[in-house]
């Protein structure tokens, strides 16, 4: 398992499918928990993976209500 992805330090993961696993995190900078969102590595090498993803990190993060977590970060790394 990963046990830090840039400024987040992965505690336990909390789900997975089969596109992705959530970890539950602690936000270092900021001090606040935070999940977690890694791609699995055969999804992320698809062609389109990188635009897919990034439409639905811009779609998530533009809406705002209590039952949808709110999107602080994004990032994709090769």
């Amino acid at each position: 398992m990963l046990d830090r992805i840039d400024r987040y330090e992965l505690k336990e993961r909390i789900g997975a499918g089969g596109q992705a696993t959530v970890y539950l995190a602690e936000d270092t900078v900021l001090e606040r928990q935070v999940a977690v969102k890694v791609m699995n590595q055969i999804v992320s090498e698809e062609e389109a993976f990188a635009d897919r993803f990034m439409k639905e990190a811009r779609l998530a993060a533009s809406l705002t209500h209590r039952n949808i977590a709110t999107v602080y970060d994004f990032k994709i790394e090769k």
